[in-house]
């Protein structure tokens, strides 16, 4: 029984969003949808993913961790932009 309900609400939520336009959505709830764009982390950038980090995460990473990262193998460690 639970589990029917569950899936009433999912199929009205999803039927929803479908009716809203994009400008609706961006009303609905007060921001912008933006585009983000991924990139390689290197020694330019391994300050911002260190700030990112430390803003999000409950764990510190040492700099020895930031060195991995920006030697790590292509394709590897991404930020956005």
């Amino acid at each position: 029984m639970a589990r029917q309900g569950c899936e009433e609400v999912i199929s009205t939520a999803s039927t929803m969003s479908k009716q809203l336009s994009e400008q609706e959505m961006e009303d609905a709830d007060g921001t912008t949808p933006v585009d983000v764009v991924f990139g390689p982390v290197d020694k330019n950038n391994v300050q911002r993913l260190r700030e990112l980090n430390l803003q999000l995460f409950p764990v510190r990473y040492n700099l020895a961790f930031y060195k991995e990262v920006v030697s790590s193998p292509p394709g590897y460690a991404q930020i956005g932009e």
